[in-house]
C-alpha cells in the first residue's frame, strides 16, 4: 500500500466505515508477508494520528463451554450497550477451524441477528486457524485496531472452551465465564484452569424450569472461589470475582455483566491498566514468535530443500516402527538439537551470502566515491582556471559552494546525470577545459548548469520546508498531548480534592455522631449512678427495717 492509499484507508476507518474496518481487519489476519508490512505500516500511522484514543475502550471477555449461550447473552448485553449506554460496541466473535479442511462456520453473528443491523454496533467473526487456547492469532491487533477507530467496548467471543483454555485473559481487560445450569458440583469450580482467570462468573439460563438448579449452582461456585487465590491481590488494587444468574432467553439481569467490568474498570485505575496491557503485550510477542517459528520449521528454506525433513521424519519412522515412544523420541533421536544445528547452519549461510554481497557493494561504492573526488576536483581545478564566469552574475567562490554543496550532500551519479561523465577518464562534455575557456558560449552553456543547479536547490528547499511542516505537527501534537495531561492532570487533582472534602466532611460527621453518642452514655452512666445510690438507700432503709423488725420479734417471745 502507498502512503496516499494508507491514509484514505485510516480516514476511512476513523468514519466507522464497515467495509473499510473489515478490509483492515482481514489484512491484519492475513499470513502474507506483503500483508503483514502494509499492515503494521497502517497500524504505526493509526498510532500516530489517534494517540488520544489509547486505552479509552473497556475490552470484555466472554466464554464458557459450547452451548453455555454465549452469543444469546452477548447479543442482549450488546443491546444494552448500544441502545440503552449509547455506546459504541464492537464484537469479535472467535469460531473453530476445522482440522481437517482448514475452513469455518463463522456462524455465531447468526445469534446475534439485531445487533448486527444497528448503526453503532459493529460484529466481526474470525477463525481460529489452529491456534489454541480459544482466540486467534491476531485478535490483539484486532482490538488495538477497534480501538483506535473510537470504539467505547470491545467484546470478545471465544471459541467453546474447557478448563485449561486461558489465552482469553491475554487479551482482555475483564474476563466473564458463563456457566449453564448441570455444570457439576462445588468440586468442578474448585478445579484450576479458566476458573482462576474469571473475574465473574455468570450462570446463564436463569430461566423457570432451570431457577432451583441455578440458584443451587452458584451456592457451590461461591464457595469454591473462596478456595481460591484471587487474580489481583496487590496493596493499590483487589478484586474478587462474584457470581451472577442471568438469563439471555428473558431477559434478566443481562446489565450486571456491564455493571461489574465498569466498577472493575474504575478500581483498576489507569496505572495497572496500562501496566496489564504492557504484560499482554509481551504475551502476544511470544504468541507471534511461537507462530513463526513453526511456519518457517515447516515451510521455509524451500529453495535450499527442507533440511529438517530428514531428521522429523526419521524421528517418526522410529516411532511408527515403535522402535522408541514418542516420550523419548526428542530424546534418544536429539531432534531439537539437530534442528538447532542445521538452523544454524542454514542462517550461518545466509548471513556469509548477505556478507559477500555486502563486500562487493562496498566495492563497487569505494570505486564510485574514487571516482567522483576525482571528477570533483577535475570541475573545481576547470573552475578556477576559467575567465569567463564573473560574467555570469555568480562567483567563482559561490559557483564552487554550490557545486560542493551538491557533490557532498547529493552525490554525482543521482545529480549530474545530464553532464554525461565518462566513466574511464577525465571529465567529458560540459565540463571540458578546452571548451570552458572559450568564451561566450560556454558562458550560456554554464548559465544553463547553473539553472539546474538552482532547480535542485529549490527542490531541496521545497523538501526542508516539509520537514519544518513535519515538525510543526509533530509540536502541535505534542501541544495536544500536554493540554490532555495538563488536564488529565486537573481532573485528578479536582477529583482527589473532591475525595478529600468528601473524607473530611464524613471524619467530622462521624466525629460529631461518637460525640453525640459519648455524651449519651455519660447521661445513661449518671442516671445510672444515681439509681445505683438510690438503691443503696433503699437497701439500708431495708437493713434497718429488718433489724427493727427482729427486735420486735426477740421482745414478743420474750413476753410469752
Amino acid at each position: 500500500m502507498t502512503g496516499q492509499q494508507i491514509n484514505d484507508r485510516i480516514k476511512a476507518v476513523l468514519n466507522k466505515d464497515r467495509v473499510a474496518l473489515s478490509r483492515t481487519i482481514t489484512l491484519i489476519e492475513s499470513s502474507r508477508e506483503e500483508d503483514r508490512t502494509d499492515a503494521d505500516n497502517l497500524m504505526r500511522e493509526l498510532f500516530a494520528q489517534t494517540p488520544h484514543r489509547q486505552n479509552k475502550a473497556i475490552r470484555i471477555g466472554i466464554c464458557g463451554s459450547p452451548g453455555a449461550g454465549k452469543s444469546s447473552l452477548i447479543e442482549k448485553l450488546g443491546l444494552y450497550i448500544t441502545e440503552d449506554l449509547k455506546l459504541n460496541l464492537a464484537v469479535l466473535a472467535i469460531d473453530p477451524s476445522s482440522q481437517r479442511s482448514g475452513g469455518s462456520i463463522l456462524g455465531d453473528k447468526t445469534r446475534m441477528d439485531k445487533l448486527s443491523f444497528i448503526d453503532n454496533a459493529y460484529v466481526r467473526p474470525s477463525p481460529t486457524r489452529g491456534m489454541l487456547g480459544g482466540i486467534a492469532l491476531n485478535t490483539g491487533d484486532v482490538q488495538q485496531l477497534c480501538e483506535r477507530a473510537g470504539f467505547d467496548a470491545i467484546i470478545v467471543e471465544t471459541v467453546g472452551v474447557g478448563q485449561s483454555e486461558i489465552e482469553i485473559d491475554n487479551v482482555v481487560d475483564f474476563v466473564v465465564y458463563v456457566v449453564p445450569p448441570g455444570s457439576g458440583d462445588g468440586l468442578q469450580g474448585s478445579k484450576k484452569g479458566v476458573m482462576e482467570i474469571a473475574d465473574l462468573v455468570v450462570i446463564n439460563k436463569y430461566d423457570t424450569e432451570y431457577k432451583k438448579v441455578c440458584e443451587r449452582l452458584k451456592r457451590q461456585i461461591e464457595g469454591s472461589l473462596t478456595l481460591t487465590i484471587p487474580k489481583y491481590n496487590r496493596e493499590d488494587f483487589t478484586w474478587y470475582p462474584s457470581v451472577e444468574l442471568v438469563s439471555a432467553k428473558m431477559p434478566l439481569n443481562v446489565e450486571s455483566i456491564w455493571n461489574h467490568a465498569e466498577r472493575f474498570r474504575q478500581e483498576m485505575g489507569e496505572f495497572n491498566l496500562q501496566r496489564r496491557r504492557s504484560e499482554q503485550t509481551k504475551k502476544s510477542m511470544w504468541r507471534f514468535l511461537g507462530d513463526s517459528l513453526m511456519r518457517k520449521l515447516k515451510n521455509e528454506y524451500e529453495e535450499h530443500g527442507n533440511v529438517y525433513d530428514k531428521v522429523i521424519k526419521q524421528a517418526e519412522a522410529d516411532i511408527m516402527k515403535e522402535k522408541i515412544s514418542a516420550v523419548r523420541a526428542d530424546w534418544q533421536n536429539k531432534v531439537l538439537q539437530k534442528i538447532y544445528k542445521l538452523s544454524v547452519m542454514m542462517f550461518s549461510l545466509i548471513e556469509l551470502k548477505s556478507i559477500i554481497k555486502q563486500n562487493e557493494q562496498s566495492k563497487l561504492r569505494f570505486r564510485f566515491q574514487v571516482q567522483q573526488k576525482y571528477q570533483f576536483n577535475t570541475i573545481i581545478a576547470s573552475l578556477r582556471a576559467s575567465n569567463g564566469f564573473n560574467q555570469t552574475g555568480y562567483s567563482t567562490q559561490g559557483i564552487y559552494q554550490q557545486l560542493k554543496y551538491q557533490f557532498l550532500y547529493i552525490g554525482l551519479n543521482n545529480r549530474f546525470n545530464t553532464l554525461n561523465v565518462g566513466g574511464g577518464g577525465s571529465p567529458r562534455g560540459a565540463f571540458d577545459q578546452q571548451s570552458m575557456m572559450s568564451g561566450t558560449d560556454n558562458t550560456a552553456h554554464l548559465k544553463g548548469k547553473l539553472s539546474s543547479l538552482n532547480e535542485t536547490i529549490r527542490q531541496l528547499q521545497e523538501h526542508l520546508n516539509s520537514h519544518k511542516k513535519e515538525v510543526q505537527i509533530l509540536r502541535s501534537e505534542k501541544e495536544t498531548l500536554e493540554s490532555v495531561l495538563t488536564m488529565k492532570c486537573q481532573d485528578t487533582r479536582k477529583a482527589l480534592t473532591n475525595e478529600l472534602h468528601r473524607v473530611e466532611e464524613e471524619i467530622k460527621r462521624h466525629y460529631n455522631n461518637q460525640h453525640a453518642e459519648s455524651q449519651r452514655l455519660q447521661q445513661q452512666l449518671t442516671g445510672l449512678k444515681t439509681d445505683k445510690t438510690a438503691l443503696e438507700k433503699d437497701i439500708i432503709r431495708m437493713q434497718k427495717r429488718i433489724e427493727e423488725l427482729e427486735l420486735q420479734i426477740g421482745h414478743e417471745d420474750e413476753e410469752k
